[in-house]
């Protein structure tokens, strides 16, 4: 969404120096940057706006965002030490907000894009070599294309 020159003028207008440790405390706590607009009452677009114009803004605005993914590391690695009637990190949680929040990837994301970006041919000569591996015998038969 644009934002018009009023508005613009606006939110630069907002700015206070507080807001630095604010953010910084804020996301300490695992929240986001975008939670932090709204505390404020203004919207992410104001913090950079905020960063371009205040190097110090925009060196908080560069730590908080560690901060917070710090936060959510720190909470996994505390869980791992708990036995299982003292865990309180639920892995679906977790792995959504690393997922959405953070671009953080697993396993089956990296197989299931590579996969995806293969071709039939390249498909049917990795699954060739992998029957192959398993059975010890040379795969000969090639996979028939549907006619439509």
């Amino acid at each position: 969404m644009a934002i018009s020159e009023t508005a613009y003028q606006y939110f630069i207008s907002k700015y206070k120096p507080e807001f630095c440790e604010m953010l910084l405390e804020h996301c300490a706590e695992g929240r986001s940057i975008e939670t932090f607009a709204a505390k404020i009452n203004t919207v992410p677009e104001a913090l950079m706006f905020w960063s371009n114009k205040y190097v110090d803004f925009e060196v908080c605005l560069r730590v908080a965002y560690w901060k917070s993914y710090a936060y959510w590391e720190d909470l996994v690695i505390e869980d791992t030490k708990q036995i299982r009637e003292f865990k309180v990190l639920e892995p679906t949680i977790f792995k959504m907000v690393m997922k959405n929040r953070y671009k953080w990837r697993d396993t089956t994301d990296d197989i299931m894009m590579m996969i995806g970006s293969l071709s039939d041919a390249e498909l049917e000569d990795r699954a060739k070599k992998i029957l192959e591996a398993r059975s010890g015998q040379v795969i000969t038969a090639r996979m028939v294309e549907n006619e439509s």
